[in-house]
This record gives structure tokens, sequence and C-alpha cells, in this order.
């Protein structure tokens, strides 16, 4: 299958026209139907109200408020759209024939709560849904909240506000025409803050999450997030400031005759800085590798259960197995430069992506020590790790390279991003990348994150002896707390006997059904972030 260049958007049609999308239909036998480029996303998009401005890409309709993803159900409508179908005959799909497919997806992650369908907000699943069931690809007595019915599994589950440019979804899709390319078709149906990038057939036993073997992600943050004199706190800033050096009268310049010099208006940019003053910070080749050499402790097996949420250390989910983790340098951004944190591994919990990079900037900074990344991998040690803010992350690729080692070599299409990478690297610059820099411009949810990330309110100094005093008083507050045997603390007396006492025997009472819901925790085994 071949991936034409993203083309210019069309134009968008009269507001009296009102066609439909069009439908998974065969193509000309001459022709191939070109996919919808990607288009730039606006800085925001408001949830459940107002939709952020999006024209036309590829036919797409126009994305209004009435069009806008919407918290608040749709099942009723689901349902009575599903019950019409099967009323009527002639929205019958029993000719059609279906094929296992997966779709690779890109998507900006604003204005939705993550990838996971969730029948009362916007998701990305939901949009894919619909977007698709507009189509003709999901019959309408399948459109639903039950995905199993058209085998639906997708590579990764990303939080609320992370986008994506290598995401995999796999769905038995229905078609008039095998040889008929469903992209354009879905892409006109959807907003262009989500683009489908390509499509390829698997087998009918394929799933997307279990197939994937790992998951590259890529975190993106401004270079100055990395100098220790930004974003610092104003009392921390008072304290970290050298005093400046007194000035007096004798400190203008004189001739020889003992008279002031006079100085042209360039003389005082090319002065030299006052004494104390530290250099200007410039990220290098230097820091680049300083912080790969951080980053690069968090590989390998480790326990990352202060790397998430209300997780043990004892939980054998918490173990999770880290490829790499890399400094890829920097990528020019409106003029600025961004640093790549690339990391890849099998996969991920909750939050622990995010929760990596705020421990690493904070040892980068100076404001963590360097033995904290290893000190808060201890499976006894309980602490309260930084959360960096969701902005800068995204999922970059989906790799499957069992299924492609069996299926894909000689014997069917292999799934790799790379055979649409022209695709990928249009939307992940032209939207991902701007998105990233003008929502930190505008909210300036980093320069806010750094502001707080010091010892005072995570108690990085106290990290390295948290293992033994929570081994000893048996826990409590994360990072906090004086141990045994330190100054000032006298251990607990003995408990006084107590005389035994045989119980009376248990009357064995009737059995009762109790429903006990099922909740998906943090540490669920099949939460890939």
């Amino acid at each position: 299958m071949t991936t034409d260049a993203p083309t210019e958007p069309a134009p968008a049609a009269p507001a009296e026209a009102h066609a439909p999308p069009p439908r998974l239909a065969a193509a000309p036998a001459d022709a191939t139907p070109p996919h919808a480029p990607p288009v730039p996303v606006p800085a925001t998009q408001s949830i459940g109200g107002e939709g952020e401005k999006q024209g036309e890409a590829g036919g797409a309709r126009p994305f209004t408020e009435e069009a806008a993803p919407k918290a608040g159900g749709g099942g009723e409508e689901e349902t009575t759209a599903a019950a019409a179908a099967v009323a009527d005959p002639s929205t019958s799909t029993s000719h059609l024939k279906k094929r296992k497919v997966a779709l690779f997806v890109a998507y900006v992650g604003a204005g939705y709560y993550g990838m996971q369908y969730n029948k009362a907000l916007p998701t990305i699943e939901k949009a894919l849904r619909d977007a698709i069931a507009a189509a003709g690809g999901i019959a309408p007595a399948n459109v639903g909240d039950d995905f199993s019915k058209i085998g639906w599994s997708r590579a990764a589950r990303t939080d609320r506000g992370v986008s994506a440019v290598g995401q995999v979804v796999s769905l038995r899709l229905l078609c008039e025409d095998e040889a008929a390319d469903p992209v354009p078709a879905i892409n006109a149906a959807l907003p262009p803050s989500i683009r489908i990038l390509g499509c390829a057939r698997v087998t009918g036993s394929f799933d997307a999450r279990k197939a994937c073997d790992r998951r590259r992600y890529e975190y993106l943050l401004p270079a100055w997030a990395l100098d220790p004199s930004a974003g610092v706190a104003r009392s921390d800033a008072k304290k970290e400031a050298p005093p400046a050096p007194p000035s007096t009268a004798t400190d203008a310049p004189t001739d020889v005759s003992g008279g002031p010099v006079t100085q042209d208006a360039g003389a005082d940019a090319a002065a030299p800085a006052p004494a104390g003053t530290p250099p200007p910070y410039v990220f290098d080749d230097a820091e680049r590798d300083r912080t790969t050499s951080i980053l690069a402790q968090f590989e390998g097996t480790h326990n990352f259960h202060n790397f998430t949420v209300r997780m043990p250390g004892t939980d054998p989910t918490a173990k999770r197995y880290i490829l790499s983790f890399t400094c890829e340098g920097t990528v020019d951004i409106g003029g600025a430069p961004w640093v790549r944190l690339v990391v890849v591994g099998q996969s991920f919990i909750l939050h622990q992506i995010r929760k990596m990079v705020g421990t690493a900037l904070a040892v980068a900074r100076g404001v963590a020590p360097a033995n904290a990344i290893p000190a808060a991998l201890r499976a006894g040690t309980d602490v309260t790790t930084p959360l960096a803010p969701d902005l800068g992350l995204f999922l970059d690729e989906s790799i499957f390279h069992t299924y492609n080692r069996r299926w894909g070599e000689g014997r069917g299409e292999s799934l790799e991003l790379c055979r649409f990478g022209e695709a990928a690297e249009a939307f992940k610059n032209g939207c991902v990348y701007p998105h990233i820099a003008s929502r930190e411009a505008s909210d300036g949810t980093m320069a806010e994150f750094l502001r707080g990330l010091n010892d005072r309110n995570f108690r990085f100094s106290s990290w390295e002896t948290a293992g033994r005093r929570s081994v000893v008083s048996g826990g409590g507050k994360r990072g906090r707390g004086p141990a045994l045997g330190e100054a000032g603390v006298v251990p607990p007396p003995p408990p006084a006997a107590v005389k035994k006492v045989r119980p009376a025997p248990a009357v064995a009472a009737a059995p009762v059904a109790v429903a006990v819901p099922v909740v998906a925790t943090a540490w669920d085994p099949e939460y890939s972030e």
C-alpha cells in the first residue's frame, strides 16, 4: 500500500450544502484516493462547550460547536440509530465483507479525556468509532458501547491530554471492495485533530494490545527547563542569588588624565557581567550527554511503584522493563530550542513516564541528589515523585517486532510506521509540535511545574533513608518522619500480656450473594500508557 504526499486542503463547501461523507467504496482502477493531509491544530480546545475552530481537510465537514465532542452521553441516540437500522432493510450490511485491519492513528490529545472509550465524555476512541461508522465501516447495529462486536483493540491507552503519532487500533471493517482504501472516507468524517495515517491487513486473531512488543514515547520540553536558574520560586531565588557587588563612584572608567571615558551605545552590551553572575545557559552536546546519563538510570527492569499512584512496592505489576531512555538533542520550534526525551519500553503504568521525566528534571536541575532515582526505584522505598505536565508527552510509535517476523516478512503486510512515515512526520511537525509550543507559551505549564519542583515539596534529600525508615517503622507518609533510633524517638513499650480466651463456636450463617463492582486500578496489568 502506498501513501500519497500530503496535498492542499480542499476548499470549504457552501453553507447550504449538506452532502454526507463519502462511503467506503471501490476506487477507480487508474486512481488512488489521496490521504487527507494533517491540519494544524489551534492552541486550545474547550470541552463540552465551544469547540476549537477547525477548517475542512480532504472533504471533512466543518468542526463547529454543534459537531464538537460533548460530555454527557449519547447512548440513547446510539441505541435508537441501531434499532432503526435493524428495522430498515435498506440499511442492511449483510452483503458486505468484513476484513481485519490495523489503522495507524495520529491525534492531538487536547479536548479529549484520553484514548479509552467513555460513554459520558469525549474520547479518541469514541471519535474514531463514530467516524468509521459514518464512513460505512461499522454496521449501524454494532455502533454502541460494546466494542467487542467489531473486534476492537488498541496498542496503547494514552491519558487525558496526551497526543499520539503512532497509535494503532484494529477492528473488523466492513467493505464493499477489498481493494478500496478506507483511509480517505474515514478522515473525511474525523476532526482535523485526528488523522488516519494508513491501513494494513492483519490476521483474523490479531489484537493490537497483545501484539505490541514495545512502545516508544517522546517528551518534549523547552531547553530552558534544564537551566537551574530558570523557573525558580522567588523564595528559592533569594536564597541562591549571590549578593550584588557594591557600586561606587570610582567604578566609572577613566582615561590617563583622570577624566571620564566616553562610551558608545554598544559598549554596555559588550561589557562583562558583574562578578558572581553565572554564564547564560546553553544546551550543548555536553548537556545532552549529561541528560542521557541521568535518564539511563531508568533502563532495565525496576520496581516503579513510586512512579504511579496507589501501588504498593510488593505489587508484581510494578516491575516494568525499560529498553532505552535517551536525550535525542533539540528541535527548533518557532525559533526556540526544545529538548526531545525518548523512552522505549514494553509497557507503562499510569503516569510512569511523566513521573520519570519529573524526577529526572529534579536531578538535572540540582534540586535532587544524584542518587535520587536509584533510591526511588527500590521496592522498600515509599516517596512522592514529581509529576511532569502532560502537555509534552506523546506516543511516537507502537512496535510489533514479533508479529512482523512471523506474519509480515513475505507472508503479508508488516506493521511499521515507516510505511506511512511521510504522513506521520507531517502530522508531528505540523500539529503536535506547534500545539505543544503554543500551549506552553499561553499557559506556562512547565514554568508553573518548575516553581514547585524543590526539596521543600518533595523532600528529595530524605529519599536515600526513606527505604530504611519504611522497613523499620512500617511505612507512613512518603519520605517523611524520623526513624526509630533517631534523636527524640523512643520505641513504644511492649504490649501487655493478654489472657487468651477460647472463642465460642461460630454459627454458620447462610451465604449472601454480594455484587462486587469491578474497578480498574492504576496497576491494571493490561494498562499501557
